[in-house]
């Protein structure tokens, strides 16, 4: 299913599953207005749903994505005012949950980001690239194979807020709960749970 630069739609309830698919679900170049519901995206060749360029005002909550080769749910280019609440993401190859390149503004909540198998989801939520502003609480993070939660390059004022970290699977020394870089500034990490790691 792809939007370009659409308005007020709603994707509900639909079932993407196929390697030859590129992206599930695929919303750009400045849509606004999306709700995106109950859908499963599943065994996609990159990503379960992916909004970029720019996209607003969208509404990302109850899907499931599974064994996608990348990213269960991946926000990219500047998109702003987004929430992802109480979607499952496992098995997906890089990442349950990415936000990269000035994504700002937005909320992930509620969310359960994690591995079945050994060496599959590498990190459970990351930002990457200058995304600021953004809040992450009350998720439930586990069994990812580098770091549960990942803060990247120039990742700045975001908060991660009440969420639950726990029980990596791997052995290396990235194996992190909560892991920010050098040279992001003016997060907050506060009230989160993370065991185990």
């Amino acid at each position: 299913i792809k939007l370009v630069n659409c308005t007020n739609g709603i994707i509900e309830n639909n079932t993407l599953d196929g390697a030859s698919n590129a992206c599930g679900i695929l919303v750009i170049d400045g849509s606004s207005n999306i709700s995106i519901t109950e859908n499963f995206p599943i065994s996609n060749e990159q990503h379960g749903v992916m909004v970029g360029n720019n996209s607003y005002d969208i509404y990302i909550d109850n899907n499931t994505a599974l064994s996608n080769n990348d990213r269960g749910i991946y926000l990219i280019e500047g998109c702003y005012n987004i929430t992802i609440s109480n979607n499952t993401l496992s098995d997906n190859g890089w990442a349950g949950i990415y936000l990269d390149t000035n994504c700002h503004d937005n909320w992930i909540l509620n969310n359960t980001c994690n591995n079945s198998v050994v060496n599959l989801q590498n990190y459970g939520i990351r930002l990457n690239n200058g995304c600021h502003n953004n809040t992450l609480a009350f998720n439930y993070v586990y069994d990812n194979e580098y770091d549960g939660i990942f803060l990247g390059t120039n990742c700045d004022d975001n908060k991660i807020i009440n969420n639950t970290v726990l029980d990596f699977l791997g052995g290396g020394e990235q194996n992190t709960g909560i892991y920010i870089m050098d040279g992001c500034d003016g997060n907050g990490i506060i009230n989160n749970t993370v065991k185990h790691n």
